[in-house]
């Protein structure tokens, strides 16, 4: 339940990590490395956004400290399986250096474990347990709903995000 509920401020952290820190171009932005797009790859295609830290790392990483405590075995297989499985498609693709790929795991598992510990102190988990129990039926309609932005990596929650920033400014410019 901590893990879960620590998952979504770790994403709006790496939302904001990615705004603030400087901008960092990706290896499919850079002619100089000659590099070859794979098959159906648009280079246009490529986020606005910087490059470090990378945001998918992250975020899988992060999913595996609550697998982590749970079980070692069970997290060391995750960890393995999300270097396999997202890491290295994002090299084999030019959307990330090494590098944004090392950091965006460390910011991960560094922000997972303190919204753990953090979320964990307070009387939150708690307090939606109780509500698990009071009201099954919303409570499991909401964590069907979290789950799926979990799996989708938020994408509607960033798209309305956007929008609503979008027209935050049209509306005072």
């Amino acid at each position: 339940m901590t893990g879960a509920l620590a998952v979504m401020i770790v994403v709006a952290a790496l939302w904001l990590l990615k705004v603030l820190l400087p901008f960092r171009h990706r290896p499919l932005d850079d002619v100089d490395l000659a590099l070859r797009v794979p098959f159906d790859i648009d280079p246009a295609s490529a986020s606005a956004l910087s490059a470090f830290p990378s945001g998918h790392t992250a975020f899988f990483f992060a999913l595996t400290v609550p697998l982590w405590w749970r079980s070692r075995w069970l997290g060391a297989a995750a960890a393995v399986w999300i270097s396999l499985t997202i890491c290295l498609p994002l090299l084999y693709r030019g959307d990330h250096w090494p590098s944004d790929i090392a950091g965006g795991a460390a910011i991960g598992v560094a922000l997972m474990l303190s919204l753990c510990w953090l979320v964990g102190r307070t009387a939150l988990p708690d307090r939606v347990l109780a509500f698990s129990q009071r009201h099954p039926s919303a409570f499991y309609a909401i964590a069907w709903l979290l789950a799926l932005e979990i799996a989708l990596f938020f994408r509607d929650i960033k798209t309305y995000i956007a929008n609503a920033v979008s027209l935050a400014r049209g509306l005072y410019s």
